[in-house]
């Protein structure tokens, strides 16, 4: 089954230009990067959700490909994340970006949550998504020179509200 999974992943990575033509096997991704930015420029990244399964059987359900900050003139900045979501199993994930400035001070954050909702068809599914962070307008927001993006599983007992949080630092 991982074998599908795999294809899948590899399929639509190399679809959108970020897999090289030979499908290799996916790295275990960290649920935490960070990773230098341009206005406007689509960055690479490996970022995945904690794994969830039980070993030797263990995969993220969540991971993010790319990122690109976007902050035109009189513009709120914009975070977009592509990357793709697994339906093995219905959980919760919080996705949070810091925005970084010179030597890593922290000039705003925001998070969004993800539901995955499990979908039992006799094999997993992969569904590519797209998740935009607005971060506003004012601030430091001119000064970013990196971003950190951070997965975190939520428990049962976390709120289910699904709205989006914003932190000026």
């Amino acid at each position: 089954m991982m074998g599908i999974v795999q294809a899948a992943v590899a399929a639509w990575a190399l679809g959108m230009g970020l897999a090289p033509a030979t499908p290799a096997p996916l790295p275990v991704a960290p649920s935490e990067v960070t990773v230098g930015v341009a206005a406007g420029k689509a960055v690479r990244v490996n970022v995945a959700a904690p794994p969830l399964g039980s070993r030797p059987k263990e995969w993220p359900l969540l991971r993010i490909g790319s990122a690109k900050y976007e902050h035109p003139a009189g513009q709120p900045a914009i975070v977009t994340l592509e990357g793709s979501i697994q339906t093995a199993a219905k959980v919760d994930y919080r996705i949070t970006v810091t925005l970084l400035a010179e030597g890593g001070k922290e000039v705003a954050a925001t998070s969004t949550v993800e539901h995955v909702q499990h979908m039992d068809l006799g094999r997993v599914l992969t569904e590519i998504r797209t998740w935009k962070l607005d971060f506003g307008k004012g601030g430091d927001l001119d000064r970013v020179k990196a971003l950190r993006i951070q997965v975190f599983r939520l428990g049962s007992d976390a709120a289910h509200s699904g709205s989006d949080s914003l932190t000026r630092k």
